[in-house]
């Protein structure tokens, strides 16, 4: 009964995350917060499916279980729909593919009801969401470049990113702005634990990485803005939820 009811409570709370990407479709972290609100319910769902691997004798009690199962499944599948039809829309069906190439990045596909190309890509073995608001005719080869030089120098900015998160951190310490749920964590283990999540771009901001702490520690991400020539200018520190800055 425990692991049912853990079950129930990490599926839960995937599914309240999801629905708080469906009523705030921000762009700073509702791709994160959707992957987030996915391992929670995957989570949940494993939990309660090994459970079953260890049926109890009475057949008739075994049927329900597999029955709630396949409804927290088909449930599970019904919220996913939803916030990618809130996202993306029809706007795209039947319509012809607008698209790009990077030879070193792939393909980045235009997504007309965020208006946005996207793509996954690979940074520093984790595979991040590249999502640039651009239109099609900004497109050139000179941004092309810029983007593949990110990507190139990805270690780096990797590394510099987290020494400037534990930097950060020390700061908000010392002004006795830390929330609750980081205070007693050391600024570098904050930093290391951090996963990368997505990579931004839009004309007014340039080029900002996304990275978001382990999802059981704290709701709290960094966001690492670029300068023209792609190295961190420098970071931010907010919780991934509700945007508050601290």
């Amino acid at each position: 009964m425990k692991t049912n009811y853990l079950a129930a409570v990490l599926f839960a709370a995937g599914a309240i995350c999801l629905l708080i990407c469906f009523t705030h479709n921000t762009m700073s972290y509702v791709s994160a917060l959707s992957e987030i609100s996915g391992v929670l319910m995957i989570s949940g769902l494993v939990i309660f499916l090994k459970n079953l691997k260890k049926p109890p004798e009475d057949t008739e009690i075994k049927s329900d279980i597999s029955v709630s199962a396949n409804e927290a499944i088909k449930d599970c599948e019904k919220i996913l729909s939803e916030v990618k039809q809130h996202i993306y829309g029809d706007e795209d069906d039947g319509k012809e593919e607008i698209s790009f190439v990077s030879e070193n990045l792939g393909k980045f596909i235009y997504r007309r009801k965020p208006k946005w190309y996207e793509a996954s890509c690979k940074w520093c073995g984790t595979e991040i969401k590249v999502i640039l608001t651009i239109s099609e005719d900004y497109v050139s080869e000179n941004f092309i470049s810029r983007l593949e030089m990110i990507f190139e120098n990805q270690k780096g900015t990797d590394r510099i990113l987290r020494k400037m998160a534990c930097t950060e951190l020390d700061v908000i310490k010392k002004k006795r702005k830390c929330p609750d749920d980081l205070l007693t964590t050391k600024s570098s283990v904050f930093a290391k634990r951090l996963i990368p999540c997505n990579l931004f771009y839009d004309s007014d901001e340039g080029f900002s990485l996304n990275y978001v702490d382990d999802a059981t520690k704290s709701d709290y991400e960094v966001i690492g803005y670029l300068s023209e020539d792609g190295m961190v200018d420098h970071v931010v520190i907010e919780n991934a939820v509700s945007s508050h800055r601290i």
